[in-house]
């Protein structure tokens, strides 16, 4: 690599086939998902271990769904990994038995086999029961191997409180929380961060009530690293989700180094790799506050065409006033629609078309479409905000939350195209999102407004800056 990292990790997954279809899977994985194969398997494994990456998890989808293709891909992983850098990621679904546990994780000791994380929140243990959990808590320890149980407290988790804090301190494994990062299925799930911090508080005051705390681990976050990860296809992304932006290509067809060095020209990777931030440092561009994820999957981007349809993220398309009609044969329910609604000048101040637009999203929504419109619309075409408001559709309010705000070439920010400004800001300059929107307003004060926009109220209130209409 060009540049040395403190913090690599590797994810494989190495099928996205899974017997319980989880209802908040961030990958959509099925029972009839795919395996990676045994030849990306190990260019995968080598390009890995020679770009400096010493830890790797092998997860799914249930990688235990299939234990033979399990057992070969261990023989593989085995030979270029130490065997205490090797985490193999599971929901359990497997333990329903004492016999069958032990049989299951006597193979893993045979493969030495030494960490096993282990899943439990209220959407697994719809097909899990939690005695599986205990099984595996229980077999382990006599067979040394580690358990980390990875618990995701969502506001609707409180129930499920009480079983683990006892599991916990019954067993004393470790454990890494996890949140129910809003992508995939659990996009709409509600993702209230001061709920989960409180479901967070009242686990840990339960915990520490007992004399046992200080003899096992807790983790409350997960580490601050660089994560590969490579889908059964070979297509590999850094980040642990495989949002849109974080693609960088087919392993199969590209050593990870040239993949890293095209990576550093997208907006991620010129963040990230050019300027040593993780991905939680990215988020200080986003639009929205709630939606952790939001610029890695709701940013324009559509122009690498090799990727499938494997990616978390949203379908970037443009269309006018015409084509938003016929917007249902892009859709898809793996993928929400990002939509870019160009209209023209003569389209300005016409409440009709205004009406017509709401119309066709409402219609939209009503229809089941899951989408977002990626740029404001102009407010001379409706009555009043609140027509827009009391509809409850995803649009952007102002400039500030518009996706289409910047694009990024290498280490720089470029305004967006209707500003017609050729100016631009490298990266390391930028503290967040705000800093680079007061250079946009800086910008846009020098850019003479159209002729029907000098006279419109909006724009002399300054509740509009004449840009949404321009293509």
């Amino acid at each position: 690599m060009e540049r040395e990292f403190t913090n690599l990790q590797g994810l494989i997954l190495l099928t996205t086939a899974c017997p319980i279809e989880c209802e908040h899977c961030q990958y959509f994985c099925t029972k009839n998902g795919k395996w990676m194969s045994e030849k990306t398997l190990l260019r995968v494994i080598k390009e890995y271990t020679k770009n400096g990456i010493n830890s790797i998890k092998i997860s799914g989808g249930e990688p235990f769904f299939d234990i033979k293709r399990l057992t070969q891909a261990l023989d593989i992983v085995s030979k270029y990994f130490d065997s205490n850098k090797i985490i193999i990621a599971t929901s359990g679904y497997w333990a329903n038995t004492q016999q069958s546990t032990i049989e299951i994780l006597k193979i893993l000791k045979e493969k030495n086999i030494k960490i096993l994380e282990l899943s439990v929140d209220r959407f697994h243990q719809v097909k899990v029961p939690i005695s599986n959990v205990e099984n595996i808590l229980k077999e382990s320890k006599k067979l040394n191997i580690k358990v980390i149980l990875r618990p995701l407290f969502d506001i609707e988790s409180r129930f499920l409180i009480d079983i683990v804090v006892n599991l916990v301190l019954k067993y004393k494994p470790s454990i890494v929380f996890s949140v129910t990062t809003p992508i995939g299925k659990a996009e709409n799930f509600d993702n209230n961060l001061i709920g989960i911090n409180r479901t967070l508080e009242l686990f840990n005051s339960k915990i520490k009530k007992s004399r046992s705390y200080n003899k096992f681990v807790i983790n409350e976050h997960l580490p601050n690293a660089i994560i590969f990860t490579t889908f059964p296809s070979g297509n590999i992304y850094i980040c642990c989700i495989g949002s849109k932006l974080s693609y960088l290509g087919d392993i199969n067809k590209e050593n990870l180094r040239l993949l890293i060095k095209k990576f550093k020209r997208t907006l991620l990777g010129s963040l990230i790799i050019n300027n040593n931030l993780n991905c939680s440092s990215v988020r200080r561009f986003n639009p929205l506050k709630n939606d952790i994820c939001s610029i890695c999957k709701n940013q324009p981007f559509n122009e690498v065409k090799e990727i499938n349809d494997e990616y978390i993220g949203r379908k970037f398309i443009k269309v006018n006033l015409e084509s938003l009609k016929k917007i249902y044969k892009f859709y898809d329910q793996k993928h929400k629609l990002l939509i870019s609604l160009n209209l023209s000048e003569r389209n300005l101040k016409n409440r009709y078309i205004g009406d017509e637009i709401l119309r066709i999203l409402h219609k939209l929504k009503s229809s089941g479409v899951k989408f977002m419109l990626s740029r404001p619309l102009p407010k001379c075409l409706f009555d009043s905000e609140d027509s827009i408001s009391k509809m409850n559709l995803n649009i952007p309010r102002s400039c500030y939350e518009c996706h289409e705000l910047f694009s990024v070439d290498g280490k720089y920010f470029k305004f967006c195209k209707p500003l017609k400004c050729k100016k631009r800001i490298n990266v390391e300059y930028l503290i967040d999102r705000k800093h680079f929107f007061r250079l946009f307003e800086k910008e846009h004060k020098r850019l003479e407004p159209s002729k029907i926009c000098k006279s419109c109220i909006h724009y002399l209130r300054r509740n509009c800056n004449s840009l949404c209409f321009i293509k």
